[in-house]
């Protein structure tokens, strides 16, 4: 990954935007007050892709680290519904520990393959993400393969939509793109078409990226257009391990870290 200077980048207030985040709620997101959690994921990942993770002081990190701690539910024996976003988190936090006891891998794998849903770029990015995650590609037919790859890439108009006959949207760029570049297609598609409309959703003054251009900026949007920029290769931006969603900087220490446990059992 190139981390060169990119002029188009408003790099600088798009860090700025971030730790805005990371310190207050403000006003424009009091109706997100119960997804904090989310916010503040969106924040810490797009200051990690941005190359500016060490922004977050040492004292800040701590704060945020026991404030997770705190939000912990402990486990009952309520149901909730099955979905596609469960299995996928789900399937990263069984990675993430190296540990896939609690996990039942071909009944997923079932699940996933048999869902019968509206056809959807994030759902799919979710089920494609999860089958990698558990070496399950394989579970896929040559026709289902080629039958993704190909709803997928016309899922492209400039930038990417997540449905046939919606809108390009934002953080399309990354659910798309990211799984397009599981199916090692995404270089298939038309990246300046997609970079542009990217930048067109960017506020330069305060940064952030928006949904559709000329529109509010929110952090989901922001971490997502990164993310899909980051995809196509972007300067100025650390590479993204599209499964995890995270950057390869912070995988590669992943993947220490499974090795010292490994190495511990």
């Amino acid at each position: 990954m190139n981390f060169e200077e990119n002029k188009d980048l408003a790099h600088r207030q798009h860090v700025k935007y971030f730790m805005r985040f990371l310190n207050v709620l403000p006003s424009s997101l009091a109706a997100h007050d119960s997804t904090r959690m989310t916010i503040a994921y969106f924040s810490v990942a797009g200051l990690d892709v941005l190359g500016a993770i060490s922004t977050v002081s040492l004292d800040m990190r701590s704060r945020i680290i026991e404030w997770i701690y705190r939000l912990q539910v402990h486990p009952n024996k309520d149901r909730c519904e099955s979905d596609m976003r469960f299995v996928y988190c789900a399937a990263c936090i069984s990675y993430m520990l190296h540990d896939w006891s609690g996990f039942d891998i071909d009944k997923t794998t079932d699940f996933i393959i048999n869902s019968i849903l509206e056809s959807h770029g994030g759902t799919t990015f979710c089920a494609l993400a999860s089958l990698s995650l558990m070496n399950q590609m394989h579970k896929l037919t040559e026709a289902q393969v080629e039958g993704l790859k190909r709803w997928l890439m016309y899922r492209q108009v400039d930038g990417f939509q997540g449905r046939p006959n919606k809108p390009v949207d934002t953080c399309y760029s990354f659910w798309v793109g990211a799984s397009l570049k599981i199916l090692d297609t995404l270089k298939f598609t038309n990246y300046g078409s997609n970079r542009r409309y990217v930048y067109d959703t960017q506020d330069t003054v305060v940064g952030g990226f928006s949904k559709w251009p000329d529109t509010c900026t929110d952090p989901m949007h922001t971490y997502l257009g990164l993310a899909g920029l980051s995809l196509i290769g972007e300067n100025g931006l650390l590479e993204i391990e599209p499964r995890l969603n995270i950057t390869k900087r912070a995988y590669e220490h992943l993947k220490t870290l499974h090795r010292s446990w490994d190495n511990q059992s």
